[in-house]
């Protein structure tokens, strides 16, 4: 079929408005300052920069966490706040990681890097560290079961090509440590991560690594426990005492009110006891004057007769 006048008057409508505004839009953007686009651009890389700042951070942080201090950095001291993270850097880096999961990809493989490092008292901080995220974070739990090996072979020296650093005293004390956790990694997350059990049998079956007794580990478990026991007496200690405090202060509220609730009922009705003595007496009296004036009356007929 042709198209009839009518159609081609519609469709030649629709494309002249399609034109005019294509126009308005090129006007507009003519329109537009020349700086403007400079600094669309320019706040565009502020954001990326906004991005790229926590990892430097991370970076930052790890590096200060697993560095040694000058005084032990080859010389083995049995103090173990020597071997304690700082606080304040610990806190700081796990607020940065809890953004997102690819801030704690990143720390994973910082903390990783930084466990090649051939110092016994920078890798035993390093175990620390994981041991410190690992308790923390499902994600970087899933991230170390999946690279184990490395951590084995840096953390307890399963490898006799590759042996641990010196000094020799923390280097034993690093074993000791990852052997500790490999075994507690095990037994608490062993069924849903089946790397951590084959490595603790490929340990102690074919390594025949010295593993810590099995007292300290419960020794630990129980002090776990404890800690985990004192913390929640205290959160309910503290809810007692807030809701306590409140309830005092609204005690006294409702004990005025009670008050004034009596005073006013007291205006208002009389004493129900009161009013009951009042009532019985009133039929008493009655009572007695009745008799008397029967009495009275029969007196006055009898002597009339």
């Amino acid at each position: 079929l042709r198209p009839t006048r009518t159609s081609r008057k519609s469709r030649g409508a629709t494309r002249h408005e399609k034109d005019r505004q294509r126009n308005e839009q090129e006007e507009e953007f003519l329109r537009v300052p020349p700086g403007s686009l400079a600094s669309s651009l320019a706040q565009m890389q502020s954001q990326v920069d906004e991005v790229a700042v926590p990892r430097a951070l991370l970076s930052t942080l790890v590096q200060d966490l697993v560095t040694p201090p000058p005084s032990t950095a080859s010389t083995f001291q049995p103090a173990q706040a020597v071997y304690e993270l700082d606080p304040y850097s610990l806190s700081q880096l796990k607020m940065l990681a809890r953004v997102s999961n690819e801030n704690v990809r990143c720390v994973f493989d910082l903390v990783l890097a930084a466990l090649t490092v051939r110092n016994a008292t920078s890798r035993y901080l390093c175990v620390l560290l994981i041991e410190y995220l690992f308790s923390r974070s499902g994600y970087f739990r899933a991230l170390l079961s999946t690279r184990l090996r490395e951590f084995l072979t840096y953390a307890v020296g399963v490898q006799l090509a590759n042996p641990l650093p010196d000094p020799p005293e923390v280097a034993l004390l690093l074993r000791q440590k990852s052997l500790l956790l490999i075994q507690e990694w095990s037994a608490r997350f062993g069924r849903r991560w089946r790397s951590f059990p084959l490595s603790l049998r490929y340990l102690k079956h074919t390594l025949r690594m010295p593993f810590p007794a099995v007292n300290e580990m419960a020794h630990r478990n129980e002090q776990r426990a404890l800690q985990r026991k004192l913390r929640q007496e205290r959160r309910l200690l503290a809810k007692y005492q807030n809701l306590r405090e409140g309830l005092t202060g609204k005690l006294r509220l409702i004990a005025l009110d009670l008050n004034t609730l009596n005073e006013s009922l007291g205006i208002l009705l009389p004493d129900t006891d009161e009013a009951m003595l009042e009532q019985t007496l009133d039929i008493e009296n009655d009572d007695l004057t009745t008799t008397s004036s029967a009495s009275s009356s029969s007196a006055s007929s009898s002597s009339a007769s």
